[in-house]
């Protein structure tokens, strides 16, 4: 959750928003006010005034409400959808008319979310099975049944009977992302499948799923019973091996023989003083080797991270940069006046060849920064397009619905990096795109990796 804004300290404005999709569907603390179970039923009065109340929040917070939908648009949409509430609903039902409002704003900062404590009540029955979404198809990455179950790299080609094909393009109407970017939508809907199917399509008994194995013709059947929601990591992207940082999400190695060096860095939330200075004691310790070794490449790894303080990301362009730029493109409060101001150029600075590696996962700071670095024609961008570009909407509030309890959370103001000619419709791009596939995935290959040190080993055959 973001900090609360105080006096003269930076608020949160960029947040790690493909883990934190995960998380806002997370059970919090139950309230009494919260107490209701999941199938409670709000009269047709109750539910038009937390419509009015959403609408009204959204006209009067939001600071682009209309940048992606026009009004006459938005003014139907809402009619269209306020014309469903016919009788008595559910949370869910509601969640099912209320969300995709939400979604046309096209702000991957503003979401609709379940009350707190609401996954407690639920019944226990959720589908056993984590996706990862490669070239279009969705791939078993993690399996939670304890019992036989689909072997892993497996396409799921339907659920219950729906083509899961339909079943995405449903799910994604519920997703939030900036400007409509499908990479972003895929990149949060891998890592809060099980919720939002529940959401959307309910708890069912059994789940019977078709699928293609890897290495075997043919599509297949098997009904698998649910899972508790509980037996699901809430961080599925978790690194699983040691880093040499200690922290899952900064990682850093030197490789000598090809005279690249490989910086990995999954999350920016990094907040608090202290963090903030542990993150930039890890950076700065980083480029100390890199000089010392005199390494003359540099592979950024910023897929999946979904952003974070900007503070943290202004501080790793001051050793990429070839002289001072501004980071943000005009002066904002909270502490982030200096940003607007060409940022100094950190001690030693990197004189190297940079590859960046990118993926629908890099939102909100990433996405800064990757915008920042393409305009200033800073290195050469790998991967595929980012869930972010060079402008976000964030320092975001949470309105609670006055009768279900619908938390409805709403970016306030808008964040531009200093850069010109860039779309707002799209995510940075890659130089030389690279998708995976389900063979990578199998195989433990990395293939956007793997391009890098092509990349470099061409260089330096030339």
């Amino acid at each position: 959750m973001p900090m609360k804004k105080p006096v003269n300290r930076p608020i949160r404005i960029c947040l790690a928003a493909t883990l934190l999709a995960a998380g806002l569907l997370r059970a919090g603390a139950v309230s009494a006010s919260d107490s209701r179970s999941w199938d409670h039923r709000f009269t047709v009065p109750q539910l038009q005034e937390d419509f009015r109340q959403a609408r009204k929040e959204m006209e009067t917070l939001h600071p682009a409400l209309y940048e992606f939908t026009d009004k006459e648009t938005f003014d139907r949409l809402f009619d269209a959808q306020v014309r469903r509430i016919e009788q008595p609903m559910t949370v869910l039902e509601f969640y099912r008319v209320l969300a995709p409002l939400v979604v046309q704003i096209g702000c991957g900062h503003s979401r609709l979310v379940t009350p707190d404590g609401f996954w407690d009540g639920t019944p226990k029955r959720m589908l056993p099975l984590g996706l990862t979404f490669l070239k279009g198809k969705a791939v078993v990455t993690r399996v939670y049944a304890e019992e036989d179950s689909v072997p892993r790299g497996s396409e799921i080609t339907a659920v219950n009977g729906l083509p899961m094909s339909d079943i995405v393009t449903t799910l994604k109407s519920f997703t939030p992302a900036d400007g409509f970017n499908d990479s972003g939508r895929s990149a949060t809907l891998g890592a809060t499948f099980a919720d939002m199917y529940a959401l959307l399509y309910g708890f069912p008994e059994e789940f019977v799923l078709s699928y293609r194995a890897p290495g075997r013709d043919g599509e297949e059947r098997r009904v698998l019973p649910p899972v508790d929601r509980r037996t699901i990591p809430e961080s599925r992207d978790e690194r699983e091996k040691p880093t040499s940082s200690g922290d899952p999400n900064l990682d850093f190695e030197i490789v000598k023989e090809r005279d690249t060096a490989v910086l990995t860095i999954q999350s920016l939330n990094y907040y608090p003083d202290a963090d903030r200075r542990r993150f930039d004691s890890f950076i700065d310790q980083a480029f100390r080797e890199i000089d010392q070794a005199s390494i003359g490449n540099l592979i950024l790894d910023l897929r999946g991270n979904a952003g974070g303080n900007p503070f943290c990301t202004s501080h790793l362009l001051s050793y990429l940069e070839s002289r001072p730029v501004p980071y943000f493109a005009r002066q904002y409060g909270h502490g982030y006046e200096s940003l607007s101001e060409p940022i100094p150029r950190a001690t030693p600075p990197y004189a190297g060849k940079l590859f960046t590696l990118i993926d629908g996962g890099g939102f909100s700071s990433t996405g800064h920064l990757c915008a920042l670095l393409k305009y200033h024609r800073i290195g050469t961008f790998i991967g595929m397009e980012t869930g972010g570009t060079y402008e976000c909407n964030d320092a975001a509030r949470d309105v609670c619905l006055d009768n279900t309890r619908l938390r409805l959370r709403l970016a306030r103001e808008t964040f531009t990096v200093a850069v010109e000619g860039m779309s707002r419709r799209t995510g940075v791009l890659p130089d030389h795109p690279v998708e995976p596939g389900i063979q990578d995935l199998l195989n433990g290959s990395d293939p956007v990796k793997e391009a890098a040190f092509r990349l470099i080993q061409e260089s330096r055959s030339r």
